[in-house]
C-alpha cells in the first residue's frame, strides 16, 4: 500500500499533522505492508533528510501535482479539510487520475467554529486600516512560520504564496482546466484580508471525522453522508496513553515551579513584536516578585524560535530554561502548574487530563479552546484577567487538589469520541477498506 501526504512541515517537527499521521502509520504497519510518502512544501529545497518511517518528497522536484502522482502512483492521498493551494492541487490531480482522496479533521466542529470566531473577534475590535496593516505585516513577512532566523529573506512569505499558487496553476493547466492566475491571487488574498476561514474541500472520497459534530455541517454543504466516516482523532491516541501515566506533582516545600506555555501570535500576524515583548517582559517582572517561584518556558515546536526568547531574556538579565521539541507530557511532572495564553490545542490537552492551568486573558479577545470551559467549571483551569492578581492566584491555586472525579471523566468521555487510544487503528481499517474497494472497481472496469 502506498499513501502520500502533502505537508508544510517535515515529519521530525512535533506538529498536529505529524502526531496525527504517525499514529496512523504505526497502526497500518501492523496490518499491511506500507510505503509512506511525505510531500514537503517549503520555500527552500530540502538539503538533507533521513526518516525511517517516511519517504520524503520535495515540492521543488516536481512541476505540479500531476507529475508527483504519476511518478509515485499512490493508492491514496491524505489531505487537510480546506482548500489550501497545495492541498487543492493534489485534490484535482487525484480526481483526474482516479486516485482515492481522503481528508481528515483533527478536532470536532466546535474547534473549527472557534477558530473562525478567533479571526472574527480579532477583526471586530480593529479599524479597517488596522486590519490592512495586520494582514500586510503577515503577508510581507520575511519568513514563514517554519523558518529559522537564518532563513529570513525580503518578502519571503509573499514569494512563497505566489510559488504555491503557481504550482496550483500548473496543475490545473496539466489537467486542462482554464485558469486566471491574477483572479485566483486576488480571491486568495481577499479571503486573507478578511481573515476568512478557507472553505471545506468537497473533492475527497472519504472524510475522516473525529466525532459526529461535523456531520450536519458537511451534509449542509452537499457532501454525501456515505463519504463520512467517524473514527475518532488519532491526535488524541497519545494523550490517552499519557493519561495513564500522568501524576500531578505534589508540592513538598514552599517552592513553586511554573511552566509558561507560549503561543506563536507574532509569527501568525496576530500580535506585533512590541506587544509580545511588552507582555513577556511584564509577565517575567511580575513573577520575579516572588522568590519562591521558579519558571521555565515551553515555546511552539514549529512556529517559534528559541533565539527570539534568548535575546529577550538576555536583555532582561535572565537565563530561563526554554523547552521546544520536548513533548509536554514528558516534562509536565516537573512543574506545579501551567501559565499560558492565546488559543492552542495544548489548552485542550491540559484541560482533558485535569492539569492545573492559569489562562492569561488581559483583554486579548481569544476564544476558549475546546474543553477549557469545562476545565474552568471543574476548577482545574483559572482565568486571570489582571496581572496584579496573578501571584496570589498562583499561591492559592497550588494548595488545591486536581479534580479528576467521575463527573470529570464522564464529561471528558462525552467530549471525545471513544477516548481509548484506538482512533489510529480505526482510521487504518477505513483506509484499507477504501483502497480495496477502489482496486476492485478498477478491475471491473
Amino acid at each position: 500500500m502506498k499513501i502520500l501526504v502533502p505537508s508544510p512541515v517535515t515529519p521530525n517537527k512535533n506538529s498536529l499533522r505529524t502526531i496525527y499521521i504517525s499514529e496512523i502509520i504505526k497502526n497500518l504497519k501492523e496490518i499491511t505492508n506500507l510505503d509512506f510518502f511525505w510531500f514537503v512544501y517549503q520555500p527552500d529545497k530540502l538539503e538533507s533528510f533521513n526518516f525511517s518511517d517516511f519517504n520524503i518528497l520535495d515540492i521543488h522536484d516536481f512541476n505540479n501535482a500531476m507529475d508527483c502522482l504519476n511518478q509515485i502512483k499512490p493508492d491514496c492521498v491524505m489531505i487537510g479539510s480546506s482548500y489550501e493551494p497545495i492541498q487543492y492541487a493534489f485534490s484535482i490531480a487525484c480526481k483526474k487520475l482516479k486516485i482515492r482522496l481522503v481528508s481528515f479533521s483533527y478536532f470536532g466542529y466546535e474547534y473549527f467554529e472557534k477558530a473562525v470566531a478567533e479571526h472574527q473577534d480579532q477583526s471586530q475590535f480593529m479599524t479597517k486600516s488596522n486590519k490592512i496593516v495586520s494582514h500586510l505585516r503577515n503577508i510581507i513577512s520575511n519568513k514563514v512560520p517554519t523558518d529559522s532566523e537564518e532563513q529570513k529573506f525580503f518578502l519571503r512569505r509573499l514569494k512563497f504564496i505566489l510559488y504555491k499558487m503557481k504550482f496550483l496553476k500548473r496543475t490545473k493547466e496539466s489537467i486542462g482546466y482554464k485558469t486566471n492566475f491574477f483572479q485566483e491571487i486576488f480571491s486568495y488574498s481577499s479571503d486573507s484580508f478578511l481573515r476568512k476561514e478557507l472553505p471545506i474541500n468537497k473533492f475527497p472520497d472519504l472524510h475522516l471525522l473525529p466525532d459526529d459534530s461535523w456531520i450536519e455541517h458537511l451534509k449542509s454543504i452537499g457532501i454525501d453522508k456515505e463519504k463520512l466516516c467517524i473514527t475518532g482523532s488519532p491526535y488524541w491516541d497519545q494523550l490517552y496513553q499519557n493519561s495513564k501515566r500522568y501524576n500531578p506533582k505534589k508540592i513538598t516545600d514552599n517552592k513553586i515551579s511554573i511552566l509558561i506555555i507560549t503561543d506563536a501570535l507574532v509569527e501568525h500576524g496576530i500580535w506585533n513584536k512590541n506587544k509580545f515583548t511588552s507582555f513577556i517582559s511584564d509577565l517575567i517582572t511580575e513573577l520575579s516578585k516572588k522568590p519562591e517561584f521558579s519558571f521555565s518556558f515551553k515555546i511552539h515546536p514549529v512556529s517559534e524560535h528559541k533565539t527570539k526568547y534568548q535575546n529577550l531574556f538576555q536583555q532582561l538579565g535572565n537565563n530561563f530554561v526554554i523547552y521546544q521539541q520536548e513533548n509536554i507530557w514528558d516534562i509536565i511532572e516537573k512543574f506545579d502548574l501551567i501559565i499560558t495564553f492565546g488559543f492552542s490545542t495544548i489548552h485542550s490537552e491540559l484541560s482533558l487530563l485535569g492539569a492545573k492551568m492559569i489562562l492569561l486573558d488581559f483583554d486579548f479577545v481569544f476564544p476558549l479552546s475546546p474543553f477549557v470551559k469545562e476545565g474552568i467549571e471543574f476548577g482545574n483551569v483559572l482565568r486571570c484577567t489582571d496581572i496584579n492578581h496573578l501571584n496570589n492566584m498562583i499561591v492559592n491555586f497550588t494548595n488545591k487538589s486536581n479534580i479528576t472525579d467521575k463527573s470529570f471523566i464522564s464529561s471528558r468521555e462525552n467530549f471525545l469520541y471513544k477516548f481509548d487510544g484506538k482512533s489510529g487503528l480505526r482510521v487504518s481499517e477505513a483506509l484499507i477498506k477504501l483502497i480495496n474497494n477502489n482496486t476492485t472497481e478498477k478491475k471491473q472496469i
